[in-house]
Formats: structure tokens, C-alpha cells, sequence
């Protein structure tokens, strides 16, 4: 079942590398009292998320912050060392901006939110997607229907729908 707006967005743990220690966290300890924008990515490095996705929503950060948007994070389904390489090297950590890994794709699966491509080695990944989550409900959600394409979950898109 794939989830939509109105929902209660799915609690599962996501991790994330800091400085060589794990950080655990639950969803819904991030997104309580809180309005964050989740974005859902394939993979750290792969060329539509670190060329075009994950850039535009980093270029973006002031603008989601002035319409009372609390965090920006990212989710991938790769390991915790990719990922903390991937925030490092992206620019996304010097902008303020977190990315968390579902290593074990439980949110992928909470969600419907997932695909597998064997012939390029993805098996149980997220479906890019972008979410408006306000105190733990969906409040918009933008997935892309066709792979290695990223428009409707452009960072523009999701600010359009900000108060």
C-alpha cells in the first residue's frame, strides 16, 4: 500500500554517520512538532539524485526556511558510509541540510515507496519522491512515475505548495 496525503507518516528507524559514530532516530521523533520537507532518493552518487535532485533542493534551503520549514532531509537506501561520504561531498552537510539512510529499506517498505532494478544492482530502493510532512501528517507528497527522471519532486514543486 503506498501511502498518500492525509496519512500519518509511517515510524520506522533511519541512521545516519556522524564524525565515525551512528546516529539512530525515528521518523516520527524528526518530524513531531515539526514541518520538514523528506525527500526520498534511489541512491547516494547515482546521476540523477547527486547531479540534479539532491543540488536543486540544496540551493534551496533559505527558501524552504523562510516558509517556516523547520528541516530539509534526505533519505537513501545505502549504506551509512556512502551516505555520510554523499552529505560530505555534496555540499548537502555545509548547508544544513541531513541525509539519512533506510539501510534496511523499513521505511521503503512502510511506505509502498519502493522498487527494485536488478540490472543496474538496486534491489529494495526508495522511489524518489518529495514530502511536506507537518507534525507527523503528509500534508503533500510527489513521487516520480518513471526512472532517472526527476521534475515533480523538484524542490520549486514542493515550495508552490508551501503556506
Amino acid at each position: 500500500m503506498i501511502i498518500k496525503t492525509g496519512d500519518k507518516i509511517p515510524n520506522s528507524q533511519i541512521y545516519r554517520m556522524i564524525n565515525g559514530k551512528i546516529e539512530k532516530i525515528n521518523i516520527h521523533d524528526i518530524t513531531s512538532k515539526k514541518k520538514i520537507i523528506l525527500i526520498g532518493m534511489p541512491g547516494a552518487f547515482t546521476p540523477t539524485c547527486a547531479d540534479e535532485h539532491l543540488p536543486n533542493y540544496i540551493q534551496n534551503i533559505s527558501n524552504f526556511h523562510k516558509k517556516g520549514i523547520d528541516e530539509v532531509i534526505c533519505l537513501v537506501t545505502n549504506d551509512l558510509y556512502i551516505t555520510e561520504l554523499w552529505e560530505k561531498e555534496s555540499g548537502a552537510r555545509q548547508n544544513g541540510m541531513k541525509i539519512f539512510s533506510d539501510p534496511k529499506s523499513q521505511f521503503a517498505k512502510k511506505t509502498g515507496l519502493i522498487f527494485s532494478a536488478p540490472e543496474i544492482g538496486f534491489f529494495n530502493r526508495l522511489q524518489r519522491f518529495s514530502m511536506l510532512i507537518d507534525d507527523n501528517i503528509i500534508k503533500s507528497l510527489k513521487t516520480e512515475k518513471k526512472k532517472g527522471v526527476c521534475q515533480l519532486t523538484l524542490s520549486e514543486n514542493i515550495l508552490k505548495v508551501l503556506f
